[in-house]
């Protein structure tokens, strides 16, 4: 059974943590998100902590003994111990296929520009549900490179499938992505980086396809 963030817990452990990320007038906003992602979270009926992955926590996890993602080179925090140290924008991620039951990211896609399609493949490749919050518009002069998300972006890379469900909030969106909503082609898209080496590969496979059908076809009247 999952141990979830309390709301006392999320501002104890914030509070402890320097840095204006959670500073207190942005924290209450902050645990608006946090608290809609553990309402998700609680539906899965997900029994092990260590079946959820956590990306980009800053120090504060929805669920208590979690598997975890951060990379060394920013945000850090007291007790930075992740399960990967890894960056998200390298892929593909060191993870197996299906390892977790669901991955969550909250507010961490924004900055993963100009890589935020293919790491959203790779969520999609490592587990069986995924959860992001992300704002549809976001660019700092603190992160110049970070770009928000539109619905129609998401829907688009995820071969024009919406997501199970959408629910705007003041810092962000809130996407969920349950195993119907994920096609499981997808999966053999995430090999390509780009989406005209993967049109091209489909291309392929569907013109193989015919010359088979058709060869198949001749044999038939010899």
């Amino acid at each position: 059974m999952l141990e979830y963030l309390t709301k006392e817990r999320f501002f104890e452990v914030s509070s402890s943590i320097p840095g204006g990320h959670w500073s207190r007038n942005v924290s209450e906003l902050r645990w608006q998100y946090h608290a809609q992602a553990i309402d998700v979270v609680k539906t899965l009926g997900i029994e092990a902590p260590e079946r959820v992955l956590e990306i980009g926590t800053m120090g504060v996890s929805l669920v208590n003994g979690s598997h975890t993602m951060d990379y060394a080179e920013k945000w850090d925090f007291p007790g930075k111990q992740p399960t990967y140290l890894h960056d998200a924008r390298r892929t593909p991620w060191p993870i197996p296929a299906k390892s977790y039951d669901v991955v969550i990211a909250l507010r961490v896609f924004q900055h993963l520009a100009p890589v935020q399609r293919v790491c959203f493949l790779e969520a999609k490749r490592i587990a069986k549900c995924v959860l992001l919050i992300c704002p549809e518009r976001y660019q700092t002069e603190q992160n110049p490179s970070s770009r928000g998300i539109q619905l129609n972006q998401f829907v688009q890379w995820n071969e024009n499938t919406p997501p199970t469900r959408s629910q705007f909030m003041e810092m962000g969106v809130l996407h969920f992505w349950d195993e119907k909503s994920l096609p499981p082609e997808t999966n053999r898209m995430v090999r390509f980086r780009s989406r005209v080496l993967y049109d091209a590969y489909r291309a392929t496979t569907c013109v193989k396809r015919i010359a088979k059908r058709s060869l198949k076809t001749l044999l038939g009247y010899r």
